[in-house]
């Protein structure tokens, strides 16, 4: 299966996750979602990051850290499942950037993928944000947390290529 992962983040700080989202692609259907959100180091939020995801402190005042939320999505992380997200490196230095807070010391070896690569056979001349991609495959984005949204476009992408699996396409 796959994890299409989605962290905010509170301020310029990798380490500042203030949520998650996490959608699981089985064959090319979603079959679950996990959103959390995080209490970042310090409370420190940038008004810039909260115009961008609308998170504000208040809600992030009682949301538990990240040693919290870890112990719901690890699982994620451990080999059984290929993550992937949109623009991922940024992702997944947020994700090691904040495993280095937390009260275990933890380290995770997983499979990953870009879905601007994942979707670049389709989009030669679309731009690379998740937006534009979105558009670019007729998926509307209203309502729906970015890791939903990227998980649509990644099974649209597979759709169009015209393979059964995302494993198969990455293939």
């Amino acid at each position: 299966p796959i994890a299409v992962l989605d962290f905010e983040i509170a301020n310029t700080n990798y380490n500042s996750a203030c949520s998650v989202g996490i959608v699981v692609i089985d064959g090319l259907e979603v079959t679950k979602e996990d959103y959390s959100l995080i209490r970042p180091p310090g409370l420190v939020i940038d008004e810039e990051k909260t115009n961008i995801h609308g998170l504000t402190k208040r809600e992030l005042l009682s949301a538990p850290c990240f040693d919290i939320v870890w112990t719901k999505i690890q699982h994620y992380f451990n080999g059984d499942y290929i993550v992937a997200a949109h623009n991922a490196s940024f992702d997944v230095h947020i994700l090691h950037h904040t495993l280095a807070l937390v009260t275990e010391p933890v380290s995770v070896d997983f499979l990953y993928f870009d879905t601007i690569q994942y979707t670049a056979p389709f989009c030669r001349k679309i731009g690379t944000s998740l937006a534009e991609r979105l558009a670019h495959f007729d998926i509307s984005a209203k309502q729906m947390h970015n890791a939903r949204a990227t998980a649509e476009l990644i099974i649209q992408a597979t759709k169009r290529a015209n393979v059964k699996s995302v494993e198969q396409y990455l293939l």
